[in-house]
């Protein structure tokens, strides 16, 4: 007479359990989308310097603000300084160096675990160091 209850309970359990499990991997992939859309407009911005650019990144971070982990938000405003891009923005190297952290930050949030070096990582974003035209012995990379 018990095992209908205790079968209805375990049932439950189940249940919330596997709903909370649904609700974090959604808010992970919506994480990864908005992380996406925003890294393309630094990239852009970075790259076009244009009114639009401009608008297309500061749309983007509005939905980053309501996605992104504290950790994520934590390191955006670091590169918040370099990225507007206008006259007396830094320059592109130092826009470069402060997406690192944040591209960090997107990837321990995203991944149980991201192993990949802070050398590499710089090594493989494009983000304010445009990848050389022509091959060039300098290009290859040396990890520090």
């Amino acid at each position: 007479m018990a095992a209908p209850f205790v079968a209805a309970a375990f049932g439950v359990l189940v249940y919330g359990r596997q709903k909370r499990i649904d609700r974090k991997e959604a808010l992970i992939e919506a994480r990864r989308r908005v992380y996406k859309h925003f890294l393309d407009a630094v990239f852009e911005h970075a790259e076009r310097r244009s009114e639009e650019s401009r608008y297309a990144y500061d749309k983007s971070k509005t939905e980053l603000i309501l996605v992104a982990s504290n950790e994520v938000l934590e390191e955006l405003v670091m590169l918040q300084e370099a990225s507007v891009m206008d006259d007396i923005a830094l320059g592109e190297w130092d826009v470069h160096e402060r997406i690192l952290p944040v591209i960090s930050a997107m990837r321990a949030d995203c991944f149980e675990i991201t192993e990949i070096s802070e050398d590499k990582l710089s090594y493989l974003t494009p983000i304010g160091k445009p990848t050389p035209l022509h091959p060039r012995s300098e290009g290859h990379f040396e990890p520090q």
